[in-house]
């Protein structure tokens, strides 16, 4: 089984478009707890916003494993918020932007050539990720670009992978620049 798949993919203009034609979201607290779900407001964060969803939407007996680690913490405090409000709580953490600053300068990757051709070493594509949850039969989709969490179809924890390859299968057409990654527990 599988709780949460990621993926990452080269962001497109036609994305892009499709994020930005969606209708606004009920500016009001959610009425059901699941799923969490947030906006971006932090440039170059979807991978934090992905494993936020990823975590948040974990059953709860496996998010309390982790102890009280930042991410719970987080979490807990946001769940009663909008989306909105969750991506200003994120903006606002600077014990998070700290701790991403000094990991950042630990890795190789030069997010700044991330879309510069010509550069050496450019990768000359933007990457987004998105994460994708099971919760009650359904696989949502929560991309953090986007307005709204967005059902697409049935799914379980046996089936979560396989429902979602074949989603991005069928939606990235041609283009395969695309990675997954099955949060699973260890076998």
């Amino acid at each position: 089984p599988a709780f949460a798949v990621l993926l990452c993919f080269a962001l497109s203009e036609k994305h892009r478009a499709a994020a930005a034609q969606e209708p606004p979201p009920p500016d009001a607290a959610p009425s059901s707890p699941l799923p969490y779900f947030m906006h971006q407001s932090v440039p170059n964060a979807c991978g934090t916003i992905a494993l936020i969803h990823s975590f948040a939407n974990l059953p709860p007996h496996l998010r309390s494993e982790g102890g009280e680690g930042w991410l719970e913490a987080f979490v807990a405090s946001t769940s009663h918020k909008t989306p909105l409000e969750r991506a200003a709580a994120l903006e606002e953490d600077s014990g998070l932007e700290e701790k991403h600053n000094e990991m950042a300068m630990q890795g190789d990757t030069r997010v700044q050539d991330f879309g510069q051709s010509g550069s050496p070493g450019g990768f000359n594509a933007v990457l987004h990720f998105i994460a994708y949850v099971h919760i009650d039969g359904v696989l949502y989709e929560l991309d953090g670009m986007k307005k709204a969490p967005r059902a697409r179809g049935a799914t379980s924890p046996e089936t979560l992978l396989k429902d979602t390859a074949a989603l991005v299968l069928s939606e990235m057409g041609d283009d395969m620049r695309v990675n997954l990654l099955a949060l699973a527990p260890a076998q």
